[in-house]
């Protein structure tokens, strides 16, 4: 499974003979609702923040509960730290996993990509 992501959002592409995207997967955390809470304040902004970044990490954990080797990519450290929280996760320690830094990509090169990662492999 592979999972291209950012802070916001995250597609989650499976590859059997070809890679597809399969799921989408948003915070609930986006840049509207930054905005909104910038104006009841900046402390308020980072705890929502960090909620609403807690619930989006736990969705993904949920989503790749069933794999053995996972592929993480984008172009922000949001892969990074979703590892980090995995890695620590009892539930994760036999699952393989793999970081690539990308540039911002769009739907048909994320397939492109992860088509090209495992057909290297």
């Amino acid at each position: 499974i592979a999972v291209y992501m950012d802070h916001f959002a995250a597609n989650i592409l499976e590859y059997t003979d070809a890679a597809k995207i399969v799921k989408m997967i948003k915070s609930g955390f986006n840049k509207d609702q930054k905005e909104k809470i910038l104006q009841s304040g900046e402390s308020l902004l980072y705890h929502k923040e960090q909620n609403l970044q807690k619930e989006f990490y736990a969705k993904l954990r949920a989503e790749l509960l069933n794999y053995e080797s996972v592929l993480l990519f984008g172009a922000t450290n949001a892969k990074t730290e979703l590892l980090n929280i995995l890695q620590i996760d009892a539930k994760f320690l036999n699952v393989e996993f793999t970081l690539k830094n990308t540039d911002k990509l769009t739907d048909k090169e994320q397939v492109n990509f992860v088509n090209d990662c495992f057909y290297i492999s």
